[in-house]
């Protein structure tokens, strides 16, 4: 009974991962009152796994189709010398990671699936350590091996992180072998390692007493953990795990202790069937957080950079199955409430802070459509960026410039330029409004927050004009179609005319005549001061040739707005 209501809360959960719509990569988030922005770092690797900063800024990602790119600014540069790897279903170049000590040693660590050097089709976790050059890796080192080899391609794990010890942590998954490896000591899958940097055993790991023991188990009973973070509070190792179908977890690695797979689960097979009745059991670890359903967690990271201070202490993991990172609060050893940032963006495999406090994600974009999942197979690797002003870096002296359509404003205050989408409105009236109002340096975008705004007058007026902007949005058909319309009208109105005053009687020329002599004075009267200085010969001539232009423009107006799905006001 307690199985079945399991199962149906499962099935009543999935809906809640129903993103109808389609991910937008170009417009500005926000997420727990944090604003920010994607940007392409490069589309070099396929599926990227894994990444790792230089301390030159550069950035190096694993490709798990078995490559290693360093990217470098615009430039993706293929790593030669990589270790060769079996690149089936979920093998190939997994993550990568620098020595505590890089600046001196240049050490880096990579792990992979490793094909056997007897039996091409049995593989294995492998990491190795390398010295980086300029354009490959050199002196191999291979420095951890999970035994025995098998016969399936799954279940790698792979994540590596360095602790505060210095020892070099390692998971490793149960290579779909559940009741053989993980709960069994002898066999390295299913289990969390820690080694030293050289690959010899510490003397403090749990096991190393025991004769029968993996000497570098570090914990048990783990399934597949593709996530790996150290908690910079306590120190801990902190993982997530695919589960079968509901049932993946996040737990804190502890030294010994055993987290249950595949005896404790709040999972059952993928064809529905059950290999446990159990969720709990006397030593055995609860999760901290399990998912039901499963979202097939890989990447994580927890945030410390002051660029994202809502985030501040979060914990980030990726959703390869639902595409999206949920974000949990990690205080005291406890996860609070989560919430889901990016739904829909894709398979995101991997996020790391970088050194210099921003978010990087790797993830897979695919669209889903009416229930069947189309893959596009082009693979992102973006970096999230907190919506302030400092990293524009641009600077000019004056007040406002303006362009026209868009409509896109950038105005200065205290000596910065700052960047406006404004798809309602007169430019300049909106800009003047911006002058009146501020006095202090802002940003100001219709989807985003407020930011460096300390004047209270301001935050309220800004917040009025968001608000009248969003109801503006929710009009945009009917906006569009009115748009249409009126070109439509002013269209046949002014060729119905020229024709009538050509071929028409007389009696139809004159009316035809007053007509356009009437259309031409509200022209006219728009022109404002600047018709009023032109002779009436050279009126006569402009205000055809005006309302001509003006058609133009308005029908290219609506067809680009329809284009974009953006409303351009005219």
């Amino acid at each position: 009974e307690n199985l079945v209501a399991y199962i149906q809360y499962g099935i009543n959960q999935v809906g809640e991962y129903d993103f109808e719509e389609e991910f937008d990569y170009d417009t500005i988030h926000s997420h727990l009152g944090q604003t920010f922005t994607l940007e392409l770092v490069t589309e070099a690797a396929e599926v990227p796994w894994g990444m790792a900063f230089l301390p030159t800024g550069a950035l190096l990602v694993t490709d798990r189709n078995g490559k290693i790119f360093k990217i470098e600014g615009q430039e993706a540069i293929e790593l030669k010398n990589v270790p060769e790897v079996n690149s089936k279903n979920q093998g190939g170049m997994l993550d990568i990671v620098l020595d505590p000590a890089f600046d001196s040693n240049q050490f880096i660590y990579v792990s992979y699936s490793k094909v056997h050097p007897e039996d091409a089709e049995l593989t294995t976790t492998a990491v190795s350590r390398y010295i980086l050059s300029e354009d490959g890796l050199e002196e191999a080192v291979e420095i951890f091996e999970a035994t025995p080899y098998e016969s399936t391609n799954h279940h790698f794990g792979s994540r590596l992180v360095f602790g505060d010890d210095g020892y070099l942590y390692i998971t490793v998954g149960d290579r779909g072998k559940r009741d053989d490896n993980p709960q069994d000591l002898t066999r390295s899958p299913g289990k969390v390692h820690r080694i030293k940097s050289d690959g010899t055993i510490p003397e403090d790991n749990p096991f190393v007493a025991n004769p029968d023991a993996v000497a570098s188990i570090y914990s048990y009973g783990h399934r597949n953990p593709q996530g790996m973070i150290k908690d910079p509070a306590t120190g801990n190792m902190w993982a997530h795990e695919h589960g079968p179908r509901g049932g993946d977890e996040i737990n804190e690695i502890v030294a010994g202790n055993n987290y249950g797979w595949p005896v404790i689960s709040y999972g059952i097979n993928y064809n529905g069937t059950v290999f446990t009745t159990e969720t709990e059991r006397e030593g055995m670890e609860q999760p901290k957080h399990y998912w039901v359903p499963s979202i097939g967690p890989s990447g994580m990271a927890y945030v410390t950079s002051e660029r994202y201070p809502n985030w501040k202490n979060h914990l980030l993991s990726g959703s390869l199955k639902y595409g999206f990172v949920s974000v949990m609060p990690l205080r005291g050893g406890s996860l609070g409430d989560e919430t889901r940032l990016l739904e829909g963006v894709g398979r995101t495999r991997s996020i790391v802070q970088s050194p210099d406090g921003y978010l990087y994600i790797g993830f897979r974009n695919f669209n889903q459509i009416k229930g069947n999942f189309f893959y596009r197979f082009f693979d992102f690797m973006h970096i999230m960026k907190s919506y302030t002003l400092g990293k524009m870096g641009l600077h000019f002296n004056g007040s406002s410039a303006n362009v026209s359509y868009p409509k896109t404003l950038f105005y200065s205050t205290n000596g910065f330029v700052h960047h406006m989408n404004i798809p309602f409105g007169e430019t300049r009236l909106f800009a003047n409004e911006v002058a009146k109002k501020s006095n202090t340096t802002f940003c100001l975008h219709p989807n985003a927050e407020v930011t460096h705004v300390q004047n209270p007058s301001f935050k309220s007026w800004f917040r009025e004009q968001r608000k009248n902007e969003l109801i503006l949005r929710r009009c945009k058909i009917v906006a569009q179609l009115s748009n249409g319309v009126l070109f439509l009208c002013r269209l046949t109105f002014f060729s119905l005319a020229c024709i009538l005053l050509i071929f028409g009687t007389p009696k139809i020329q004159f009316a035809s005549a007053v007509l356009i002599s009437v259309r031409f004075l509200v022209q006219y009267i728009s022109f404002g001061i600047v018709a009023k200085k032109l002779s009436v010969l050279k009126l006569i001539i402009a205000l055809p040739l005006f309302e001509l232009w003006h058609l133009a423009t308005q029908f290219i107006i609506f067809i680009s707005s329809l284009k974009s799905k953006r409303l351009y006001w005219n």
